[in-house]
């Protein structure tokens, strides 16, 4: 059996066919002849009484069937007619308003000349409660709520009464907790003795505590069955999450082939919060170990003050080199942004056809990056920006002098379904004294599974007499990629990538394209890729096998 409803948009058919039984019935294949019958003979009761709550009382409504049930499609032919609108919405208040209520009272979503939407109507008399239950008015309750429609004039007109009964504050703060400094937490919390009584930072302080990393289970409690004078006593219990978390995974990906990471982190090295971090990285063509010490600072989750000391070795395109740093970065969320100062020393070796040079850097640099998505493991709508400006000054504490700036951008869109489109695209540029003394890490290549796809990892670049890739001063690289569901949790990709590095500040740019295999996983998704290049001396497929996590 089949359901057809005509006569109707889009924006009322998909509530009035939800509405109606016999479409549950149809989609679990029921196939009981005189069930189907009674739901038929329903199906107009509950059309009207569908588009009544969307406003329109005075509906026409034919039914027929065509063929025998239950192989039988039924039609319902619809007028909605003309909508009811509200003509009056009556809103007292009784006691102290207060201005966030009087915000409310604007924002209510039923105005008078508007269509009668009856989920409007039960959304504006909860909005009206939460508003007052987060100005402290915790006895509030709508003395009167009433909605009266005349169905012949075609106007409705609501009325409402809320009282708000006196307001409450916050009371003493208790923390039961044994790990951390009392100040330290008070940090975070926005939760004052006297402030109005906020149910959400309530909320708000239990996420914040439960994000800083240090508690396993907390619980917030307000005692209002204790309050003195209308203040609410708070008390905030924590029990403390394991110290040390300990790490090791092995793992394979085209650009750095097998490789293994180990490492451990200690979440708590004082009363005052302080972390200690320590990585090591073992690969085919890089190894890096480091160790961090972090400072919290500030009263926003990530603010930081960070000593670091790092010792990598590692081939960069067609070069052998060894790094020692040392550094500090002050990492601070002015609005929506993260921002992170640095000061680095770095001591690098590096060879090229057997020639070593050394060089030293003190780096200072600033950067800025932003990001917003729906999903942090698989977005399907957000973007991210990331931008990174550092230099160095020859003879303050440096052999070379240049300043480089870093530009990456990455947006995702929804499609169809759950297919999604990927872009992505990265500017550098580089202003130095001397490039044959610029180490390789402060080069730029390209070619790779997060870079362009198709040419082997940091293979495209400028390149010597010997034909050695040795990188370039300006980088240039771009994606754009659809994402299709396939079955379960694996799906089908198509691609095209362009980029390229170069001593000028429009490099030529090496293009590809390709096809590849999804499988989404709890950590990101798993991109197994086949890219062909289009251009230069290799125009075979090359494999790429990554992981992808949020964009």
């Amino acid at each position: 059996m089949s359901l057809r409803v005509e006569g109707l948009d889009a924006e009322l058919r998909e509530p009035v066919v939800a509405s109606i039984a016999l479409q549950k019935a149809i989609a679990g294949n029921e196939k009981n002849v005189g069930l189907l019958r009674r739901l038929h003979r329903r199906a107009p009761d509950e059309i009207r009484k569908a588009l009544q709550a969307l406003g329109y009382y005075s509906p026409l409504i034919e039914a027929d069937l065509d063929g025998e049930i239950p192989d039988a499609q039924a039609n319902y032919r619809v007028q909605a007619g003309p909508p009811t609108l509200i003509s009056a919405v009556d809103l007292q208040i009784e006691g102290d308003p207060g201005d966030d209520l009087q915000r409310v009272r604007k924002r209510l979503p039923v105005k008078v000349g508007e269509r009668l939407v009856h989920s409007d109507y039960e959304t504006a008399k909860t909005e009206l409660l939460r508003a007052a239950y987060r100005n402290g008015y915790l006895d509030a309750e709508l003395l009167e709520h009433r909605l009266l429609v005349n169905p012949e004039q075609r106007n409705a007109r609501i009325e409402l009464r809320l009282s708000t009964g006196p307001q409450y504050r916050f009371g003493p703060l208790t923390l039961e907790q044994e790990i951390l400094d009392e100040d330290v937490l008070l940090r975070y919390l926005e939760i004052e003795q006297g402030a109005i009584f906020d149910s959400q930072k309530l909320v708000d302080a239990r996420f914040r505590l439960t994000d800083l990393g240090y508690f396993s289970s907390i619980e917030v409690i307000a005692d209002t069955d204790n309050a003195v004078d209308r203040e609410v006593p708070i008390r905030i219990s924590a029990q403390a999450a394991s110290n040390a978390r300990y790490r090791i995974g092995l793992g394979y990906g085209t650009d750095t082939g097998a490789r293994l990471t180990t490492g451990a982190s200690f979440k708590r090295i004082n009363r005052r919060g302080h972390r200690l971090n320590t990585d090591l990285r073992l690969s085919e063509v890089a190894s890096r170990t480091s160790t961090e010490y972090v400072i919290p600072l500030g009263s926003e989750i990530g603010e930081q003050l960070g000593f670091s000391i790092e010792y990598s070795d590692q081939l960069i395109a067609d070069i052998d080199t060894r790094k020692f740093a040392v550094g500090t970065a002050l990492v601070r969320s002015p609005g929506d942004w993260q921002r992170q100062l640095y000061l680095r020393f770095e001591r690098e070796l590096f060879d090229i056809d057997g020639d070593t040079q050394a060089t030293n850097l003190l780096i200072p640099g600033l950067s800025l990056s932003r990001t917003r998505i729906d999903d942090p493991v698989r977005a399907r709508k957000g973007w991210s920006v990331f931008g990174d400006v550092h230099g160095a000054a020859r003879n303050v504490g440096s052999d070379n002098g240049f300043i480089q700036g870093l530009l990456q951008a990455r947006l995702v869109f929804p499609l169809f379904e759950r297919s999604r489109l990927l872009l992505r695209g990265e500017s550098g540029g580089t202003i130095v004294e001397s490039f044959s003394q610029l180490p390789p890490s402060q080069r730029f290549f390209a070619g790779g599974d997060q870079s362009v796809r198709g040419y082997a990892y940091q293979s495209l670049g400028p390149r010597d007499e010997n034909n050695n890739v040795i990188g370039g001063e300006y980088l240039l690289t771009g994606s754009a990629e659809i994402e299709v569901p396939v079955w379960g949790n694996w799906g089908a990709a198509v691609f095209a990538d362009a980029g390229g590095t170069d001593d000028k500040p429009a490099p030529e740019l090496s293009r590809s394209v390709g096809a590849g295999a999804r499988w989404i996983s709890p950590i990101g998704t798993l991109q197994i890729d086949l890219a062909h290049p289009l251009d230069g001396d290799k125009r075979g497929v090359r494999l790429h096998v990554g992981i992808r996590v949020g964009l």
